[in-house]
């Protein structure tokens, strides 16, 4: 699976609990001999005066734009200063970026969000989905859908590519994909969401898409049913699908397979929908 952008524990929680752990350590000293006490003094990372400056900027930009209230356009004007000051302070820190991505989305700024995306990926270089919010935004510079297919074809085709993960890749074929249907080439989106799909089969919206292309140009029932299991294992939770596959294996009399998409759906569903379910399911054995 792609790895969701900006999941790890909040970093303005972390130094206040180094400090915590400093003034343990400190108030310790008094009751443990001299050794311990060097030892129990050592474990917290050193915080400097600018992180702590940096830090508090942070936590002062993030009450401004973090809170559930929508914030003015001038209040974001204000944490973005915040925001700059603690840059300044302290370049290299992973929370800082991550605040600056939030708040370019919050101002709809798109040169501060790639800049931002680029420190992140400088410090977090593994991230899947950082990388893809970078590659999106910069691929949104470019004005014509041709080009913006063709720039797209040629970074998954490139030599690079095979740096990226396979997840990013079928994020990235399914852009493909997307743009080759806008243009009316059905055949080109067909062979990157196929591309897409075989990359990982846990995208959900190559599988959705793929399952639509199917339906759309009139799939025998293998190629609707083929489309149907890559997504329900893109949405294995998700009852509509198991409801569908169960459907089209009851038309073609494969009743005991039919019947546990169709138990399995169940549990998945209120009773209005159970009911309803049911029915549907009477109805196919008439």
């Amino acid at each position: 699976m792609i790895s969701r952008l900006f999941t790890r524990p909040d970093r303005r929680t972390r130094r206040p609990l180094a400090v915590a752990l400093l003034a343990i350590g400190v108030l310790a000293s008094g009751l443990f001999p001299s050794q311990a006490r060097a030892q129990a003094l050592q474990f917290p990372e050193a915080i400097s005066t600018k992180q702590m400056m940096a830090d508090q900027l942070m936590s002062m930009a993030w009450s401004i734009f973090g809170q559930k209230v929508e914030p003015r356009p001038d209040q974001l004007q204000r944490a973005k200063v915040l925001l700059d000051m603690a840059v300044k302070l302290n370049p290299d820190d992973l929370g800082i970026w991550e605040l600056r991505v939030g708040l370019a989305g919050a101002l709809e700024d798109q040169d501060m969000q790639i800049e931002a995306l680029r420190n992140y990926l400088r410090l977090e270089p593994h991230d899947d989905a950082a990388q893809f919010e970078l590659i999106k935004a910069m691929l949104s510079r470019i004005e014509s859908l041709d080009n913006y297919l063709d720039k797209l074809e040629k970074m998954l085709r490139a030599e690079s590519a095979s740096g990226l993960s396979d997840p990013l890749r079928s994020r990235l074929a399914t852009l493909a994909a997307q743009a080759a249907q806008e243009i009316g080439d059905t055949d080109r989106s067909a062979a990157w969401l196929g591309y897409a799909v075989k990359l990982d089969g846990a995208n959900p919206e190559a599988a959705s898409m793929l399952y639509q292309l199917a339906l759309d140009r009139g799939g025998t029932p293998p190629q609707v049913g083929a489309a149907l299991v890559n997504l329900l294992k893109a949405n294995p939770v998700d009852p509509s699908v198991r409801i569908a596959l169960g459907t089209l294996l009851m038309e073609q009399a494969v009743y005991a397979q039919a019947l546990d998409q169709f138990n399995v759906s169940m549990e998945l569903v209120d009773m209005q929908t159970r009911m309803q379910l049911l029915t549907q399911l009477t109805l196919c054995l008439i």
